[in-house]
């Protein structure tokens, strides 16, 4: 799943540049599933007692996580085309 997470990091960066989106939101969208990832490897790789097991402040992005993609829904959403009703 952290391998993953991390190959998916540089998805997101790739697609929300080819949507237009701001590219200070793509990269910090990057990185905080970047963070993501690399603490659900870790938490894979080292057993619950070990203090590693976490990742500490390389996984602290993970809980950015709504926040972020929040803000960027937001931005596509403006980018939209305005329908008449």
């Amino acid at each position: 799943m952290g391998i993953v997470t991390l190959i998916a990091a540089f998805g997101f960066l790739l697609a929300l540049y080819r949507l237009g989106t701001n590219p200070l939101l793509a990269w910090l969208t990057m990185i905080v599933v970047l963070s993501n990832g690399l603490g659900t490897l870790l938490s894979g790789i080292f057993p619950i007692p070990d203090p590693r097991h976490g990742g500490g402040a390389l996984s602290a992005g993970m809980f950015l996580v709504p926040f972020i993609f929040a803000f960027v829904s937001h931005e596509m959403l403006e980018k939209l085309p305005k329908t008449k009703s």
